[in-house]
């Protein structure tokens, strides 16, 4: 599942067309650390991805979905 947190970093980066360090500023964190998350080497923390996902436009339900196992393609409302 960190291969999904990877991928949603760098693609959010990428389409912002910012650096890593830019995003890193962005977010408080090192340069080499979001080479870190994009490679997925390291994962976030949890509030650290919660605030990651709310500029990405991803639900903080999802969010945290997405350092467990499998992400159900809807999730219930519960």
């Amino acid at each position: 599942m960190g291969k999904l947190i990877a991928q949603q970093i760098q693609r959010h980066r990428k389409r912002m067309k910012i650096t890593q360090m830019q995003l890193a500023d962005e977010f408080g964190v090192s340069g080499p650390g979001i080479f870190k998350f994009e490679k997925g080497y390291v994962f976030p923390s949890l509030k650290l991805r919660v605030k990651m996902a709310k500029a990405m436009g991803i639900g903080t339900r999802q969010a945290v979905l997405m350092s467990l196992t499998r992400v159900p393609s809807t999730v219930p409302n519960t």
